[in-house]
C-alpha cells in the first residue's frame, strides 16, 4: 500500500515491477467499484523487514544468482521510511 506520493516511490515501484501502488483510500474506492467493502487489514511491515534482512544475508552468504542485495535493501528502506506499507487487505461483498 502506498503511503507517500507516487513521485516519492518511483524507484520502489520500478524495482518491484509495479505499474501502480494504491493508497488506502484508493484501495477502498477500488473495492467499492467492484461491489466490495473494505473491512480491515493486517500490517505486515515488521515481517517484511525481517524477511528482507534474512534474504539479504542469504543472498550474500550463498552467492545466490538472480537475487540482488539492493532489491532487499530498497524494500526495507521504503518500509522504514513509511513510504509504503505491506498489508493484507480484507473486504466483504456489499
Amino acid at each position: 500500500m502506498r503511503v507517500a506520493a507516487v513521485a516519492d516511490i518511483k524507484e520502489f515501484m520500478a524495482n518491484n515491477y509495479m505499474p501502480a501502488a494504491l493508497s488506502l483510500e484508493e484501495f477502498k474506492a477500488a473495492f467499492q467499484r467492484h461491489g466490495l467493502e473494505y473491512i480491515g487489514g493486517e500490517n505486515l511491515d515488521s515481517h517484511m523487514i525481517k524477511s528482507c534482512i534474512a534474504k539479504r544475508e542469504k543472498v550474500v552468504k550463498e552467492r545466490l544468482p538472480g537475487l540482488r542485495v539492493e532489491f532487499c535493501h530498497i524494500r526495507e528502506k521504503y518500509v522504514n521510511e513509511k513510504k509504503v506499507s505491506f498489508q493484507i487487505m480484507m473486504a466483504k461483498k456489499l
